[in-house]
């Protein structure tokens, strides 16, 4: 009994080393993008882990944090902001009375119109509901809380996210990860190859010891007969299974853990995070993360609560501070013993 397979395997060499010195291929890369070139098939650079990594950072950061001046933002909301400035470059609340007091409103959409000067602006923003129609607010600029990542000169209405100064990379990244996709999802399995000439009911005894098996031993003919074909038709290796299933690229891989860090970099967290290491490495990322990268964020945010709600409003990440208490012990008696105030010297060093 013959086994004909639907498909042909192609060796090529995936390692070849390009003109730079490095894995990459013109060919693989190529490869890469024009696989991404068709409608549905188009990657999205939004939906890949190296930017949810970045955005589920900042969420938990801010989630972390304690809030000074108000007593309506609360941690779903503070995560909701730090993941939304990373993954979309911008967030939106509605605010509105509820009771006695006010209340918070995330929009999922928004549109802007107004002059040059951002306090004639006016949104008309869409809020969704589980079983209502979704409502459409409309308000001018001091009645919305609208904190944005950055912004580009030529539409200072409009946040712009890491990703967006770098669309090229998180492309890259995207397309890459869409390439491992399809080969994960192709055909995969065992193939037994069999001699050709054994009878129906020897195949099925055969299939139906093998699928019985369960990590115990079976005795079963030896395939170098030929199983009546003789020597000939027998199968080069005796009983030898070969695996069928996706065979990733050396190269792609390589390409897709490059692309991966260049994301998470440009979202401004330190790749020490991702490789991790040892603690006080670590530790390091982390201090150059909360002091580089989340607390300048976090200002942004809460000078826009401050000037929305009317009143000061502080993010104290006081609790996330606590891994770098060894560092700043040090800065603190650096500090003092150059001769600083201990007051001053405990407040620039956060340890007040």
């Amino acid at each position: 009994m013959g086994i004909t397979l639907p498909w042909r395997r192609r060796t090529e060499d995936r390692q070849s080393t390009a003109a730079g010195g490095g894995t990459y291929t013109d060919a693989i890369v190529q490869a890469i993008l024009a696989s991404t070139t068709t409608g549905d098939r188009k990657a999205v650079p939004a939906v890949t882990a190296g930017l949810e990594t970045a955005a589920a950072l900042y969420g938990s950061a801010f989630a972390a944090a304690r809030v000074e001046g108000t007593t309506i933002i609360t941690p779903e909301i503070l995560s909701n902001i730090g993941r939304s400035l990373i993954r979309r470059g911008e967030t939106l609340y509605v605010m509105m009375g509820a009771g006695m007091g006010l209340e918070l409103l995330q929009a999922h959409s928004w549109d802007i119109t107004g002059g040059y000067m951002p306090s004639t602006w006016r949104y008309s923003a869409s809020l969704p509901a589980p079983s209502a129609t979704e409502r459409v607010i409309r308000a001018p600029a001091d009645q919305v809380v609208h904190p944005r990542y950055s912004v580009d000169a030529s539409r200072p209405w409009v946040g712009v996210p890491p990703l967006g100064w770098a669309t090229g990379t998180g492309a890259l990244l995207a397309i890459v990860e869409r390439v491992l996709q399809d080969e994960s999802g192709g055909t995969r399995g065992y193939v037994l190859p069999l001699p050709a000439g054994g009878d129906d009911a020897e195949v099925t005894a055969l299939k139906n010891d093998l699928g019985s098996l369960q990590g115990r031993t079976a005795l079963v003919e030896t395939t170098a007969s030929g199983w009546g074909g003789g020597r000939a038709d027998a199968p080069v290796s005796d009983w030898r299974p070969r695996r069928i299933g996706p065979d990733y690229p050396g190269s792609v891989v390589e390409l897709r853990r490059d692309a991966m860090r260049a994301v998470v970099a440009a979202c401004g967290v330190p790749l020490g995070l991702m490789d991790g290491g040892e603690a006080s490495a670590l530790r390091e990322s982390w201090r150059l993360f909360l002091h580089g990268a989340v607390a300048p964020l976090a200002r942004i945010v809460a000078d826009e609560l401050s000037a929305k709600l009317g009143r000061d409003v502080r993010l104290d990440f006081t609790e996330l501070w606590a891994a770098d208490v060894q560092g700043r012990a040090r800065a603190f008696q650096s500090l003092t013993g150059g001769g600083m105030d201990v007051a001053r010297a405990a407040a620039l060093a956060g340890l007040s």
